[in-house]
């Protein structure tokens, strides 16, 4: 009796061990998001972080973020941000495929939900995942 139970509770071990393998983390890439909320507007070109310069309340500004599959699988792409600006920012397109060596231009759209004056600070979290099954 407790021999049928140790294997069962290997053999469930091994799937999900083969489930887990299909869906793990290949890569994650965290970004800097930067925004200045001001009575003017302004640009910042610098390309380290995804910077939308100095914006007046009530606006919008955009950046665009080239999303790449240098892997030699097929990966699934998750984008999710977090800090100040999480509920501020869209991304034009999330949880998408790409194909090894694919790429695909996403765009980051800020419209702040406040409208005092401030730099205000975020993260961009890019997360490529195997394809499952």
């Amino acid at each position: 009796m407790k021999l049928w139970i140790v294997g069962v509770l290997i053999v469930c071990a091994a799937m999900g061990a083969v489930l887990l393998s299909r869906s793990l983390v290949v890569e994650a890439i965290e970004i800097d998001m930067k925004v200045k909320i001001s009575d003017h507007f302004g640009l910042n070109a610098d390309n380290d972080a995804l910077r939308f310069g100095m914006i007046m309340p009530g606006t919008e500004a955009e950046r665009g973020l080239m999303v790449s599959n240098r892997h030699d699988m097929p990966v699934k792409v998750t984008i999710r941000t977090s800090g100040a600006m999480e509920g501020w920012v869209r991304v034009s397109e999330n949880n998408f495929d790409l194909l090894p060596g694919e790429g695909k231009n996403v765009t980051f759209t800020v419209h702040p939900l406040v409208s005092e004056y401030g730099e205000y600070e975020g993260k961009a979290v890019v997360v490529m995942r195997r394809e499952l099954f």
